[in-house]
């Protein structure tokens, strides 16, 4: 399933990616936003007991080193899109 952005009803994007920890609440949140509207999309899980976020990757995805991070690519422009904060990627959703 493709997003398409309300703000840009042209703009439609793919590869939807969500990068979270299975613990956090903020990542179930995410989660349950995305079943609810049947977006298709991967998970990779980040284990923050193990300080995977912290690493060089992930503070490139996020340089607050926070789960979740939704991404996905601007299908039109190929341009990629990275959201942080739960509330912020469920606003993204609407």
């Amino acid at each position: 399933t493709n997003i398409i952005h309300p703000m840009a009803a042209s703009c439609s994007f793919v590869n939807i990616k969500l990068y979270g920890f299975w613990k956090s609440s903020a990542t179930w949140r995410v989660r349950i936003a995305l079943a609810a509207k049947a977006i298709d999309f991967e998970y990779e899980s980040i284990n923050l007991s193990l300080g995977e976020n912290a690493s060089t990757q992930h503070s490139a995805r996020n340089p607050m080193k926070q789960v979740p991070v939704l991404e996905c690519i601007e299908q039109e422009s190929g341009r990629i899109i990275r959201i942080s904060q739960s509330m912020a990627i469920i606003e993204f959703l609407e």
